[in-house]
């Protein structure tokens, strides 16, 4: 039976007959990921990311069973307003803060009207919902502040709400909110609002019966809030992944802006020589900012004259080794690192005494420009490493026409410049026969 709709990783309950030997559950053709028989009778699965809307699919030992509607799948894009901290504890024996808030987070780069959105609170196993009107606009990286109602006297008084409604009444513990874009309240007899087309986001916290993704976020207290990651940004559609608990810290619109700072460093691996091969940089790219990054991330690295490239590469990153770009569109948290790029070149045996080479980062909604270069200033040594700082000794001689086999009396040539060429003596086995060897000098590479 397929009834209802809702967005990637959804858990859902498919119900049935004889699902014996189950090999696999398909919707609409995409197989899920995370399949558990309950019963001869019931399945519950996750709807596969990519998953479309249309029929479902369960795959056992007597054959494929299809349902006989369609089930709808809604986008799994997370919207520009997501729900990035909740507190229930106002005023209670404890509470850090008097009244009860939710706060709100802008993670694009437009302001957005509030006039025709609402927060709905239920109770964790709930079906009646109560509606909070909500009005105002959010700029882009802003938070904005919605005032609950207070259960005592006790805590701190909250920052300038952005709106106050004495009617938002939560559990300190657990409960459900939705972010609904109508300010009618969702019908009641409704446990889960996921599926309604006007939801924009959605927490269950604690023991609440519905939720986003594979789990609710954590329990809270008195002392504690739910915080959605990336300072309010990430949103992965999982309330288990997105939040943690931790000491309330409410924002309104007014405390301040968060941004994406991008920063790059550049270090060289070892030292260089004139000459040496499979020498390396390591380019990080950091999030300094306060918001997470969005879009595509792309970095350019400058080589000077004297190197070579032949190889730039990191896990995740999209590499072009002719241009020496580096690109990629997964968000970056704030105060968090993308995987290195390491960058290998060769020195040429011309190369000059010091080299600067420079990384430069730029997209992701970076706001802030002023660290979005680094530089590796490279000294380059004509002897004293070579490709792997242990000396090369080198054999070649020329002893055609000599009779003896003293020092050679035949000039020394090289055409390495990391090469000293020294005396010839003759070695032990070296003899005049004609099965000899005809030709030698002696040298090391240093």
């Amino acid at each position: 039976t397929a009834t209802g709709a809702c967005t990637a990783s959804t858990q859902v309950v498919i119900t049935g007959t004889n699902f014996v030997n189950v090999t696999s559950v398909s919707f609409n053709g995409t197989a899920s990921a995370s399949v558990t028989v309950n019963s001869a009778t019931q399945i519950t699965a996750s709807v596969p990311t990519g998953a479309t809307s249309g029929t479902i699919s369960v795959v056992t030992g007597l054959g494929t069973g299809t349902s006989a509607t369609s089930f709808t799948v809604l986008s799994s894009a997370a919207g520009p307003i997501v729900l990035s901290q909740v507190y229930g504890g106002g005023g209670i024996a404890g509470a850090t803060y008097k009244n009860d808030f939710v706060e709100l987070y802008n993670r694009s780069a437009s302001a957005v009207s509030l006039a025709n959105y609402s927060i709905q609170y239920a109770s964790s196993t709930g079906t009646g919902w109560t509606a909070i009107p909500l009005s105002g606009t959010i700029q882009p990286g802003h938070y904005f502040l919605v005032q609950g109602t207070s259960s005592g006297t006790v805590g701190a008084s909250l920052p300038t709400p952005d709106v106050s409604n004495a009617s938002l009444s939560m559990s300190s513990t657990k409960g459900k909110l939705a972010l609904m874009s109508t300010q009618t309240a969702i019908t009641s007899g409704t446990s889960s609002p996921i599926g309604l087309v006007s939801l924009v986001d959605f927490v269950g916290y604690g023991s609440a019966d519905a939720y986003e993704g594979t789990g609710p976020a954590p329990t809270i207290s008195a002392t504690t809030a739910d915080f959605r990651a990336g300072a309010g940004a990430t949103d992965t559609g999982d309330n288990a992944a997105d939040f943690s608990a931790a000491i309330p810290n409410p924002r309104n619109s007014s405390s301040g802006t968060t941004s994406v700072d991008l920063s790059v460093t550049k270090t060289h691996s070892g030292s260089f020589v004139q000459g040496d091969v499979g020498r390396t940089y390591s380019i990080t790219v950091t999030n300094a900012g306060s918001a997470a990054s969005s879009g595509t991330v792309t970095l350019v690295d400058t080589l000077p004259s004297g190197l070579t490239a032949t190889d730039i590469s990191g896990t995740g990153w999209t590499t072009n080794l002719g241009t020496l770009t580096c690109t990629r569109t997964d968000s970056l948290a704030a105060g968090a690192s993308y995987p290195p790029i390491t960058l290998t070149v060769n020195v040429s045996a011309t190369a000059p005494a010091s080299v600067t080479n420079t990384a430069t980062v730029s997209g992701g909604g970076d706001s802030s420009t002023g660290n979005n270069a680094a530089s590796d200033v490279t000294t380059i040594s004509t002897s004293g490493g070579g490709t792997g700082g242990t000396p090369t000794v080198l054999a070649s001689w020329d002893v055609s026409g000599q009779t003896t086999y003293g020092t050679s009396p035949l000039a020394a040539t090289t055409s390495d410049s990391n090469v000293t060429v020294g005396s010839l003596t003759r070695g032990s086995g070296v003899t005049i026969s004609g099965t000899a060897a005809t030709r030698a000098w002696g040298g090391e590479r240093v």
